[in-house]
């Protein structure tokens, strides 16, 4: 686990792109005042190619960074993350459900990212946060579904 400050947690579901998730999907904004928390993972460097290639990095659909964190005991690690490029960066009150229905994330797609927080162990209260941020309603697409859960 660790913390991304200087960055808040924004979605963006951008025109014509669709990526089965039927929603928004998550990016990160500057914000002087912001914190993302988050899983921190170790990736052997050959297999970056095929993490920009799932991150759309060749359709410009996201654009890597590389940026300290600070892990839970402290450490600074420099990590790989992705920002989604032509995302508006106007601030959003994310538990607001009248936030223009491209910036609201699928129902999965939170479900995926609050499964994900839990078994990360994120902090209580970044979890709280994420379980307050409106979703659509949207279930994936089948084809997601079955790739993430098997059989749905």
């Amino acid at each position: 686990m660790a913390q991304l400050n200087g960055y808040r947690l924004g979605f963006y579901k951008q025109t014509g792109e669709s990526n089965g998730w039927n929603g928004a999907c998550a990016t990160i904004f500057d914000d002087k005042n912001g914190t993302v928390s988050g899983a921190v993972y170790e990736l052997d460097l050959k297999h970056l190619p095929s993490l920009d290639d799932q991150e759309g990095v060749n359709k410009n659909i996201y654009a890597p960074l590389v940026k300290e964190v600070i892990t839970s005991d402290g450490k600074v690690l420099e990590c790989r993350t992705y920002q989604m490029s032509g995302a508006p960066t106007d601030e959003l009150n994310l538990s607001d459900p009248n936030i223009p229905f491209e910036r609201k994330p699928s129902k999965t797609y939170m479900d995926v990212i609050l499964r994900g927080s839990e078994e990360s162990q994120l902090p209580q209260e970044y979890q709280n946060f994420l379980r307050n941020i409106v979703h659509n309603g949207n279930l994936a697409s089948q084809e997601l579904l079955d790739k993430l859960f098997g059989n749905y």
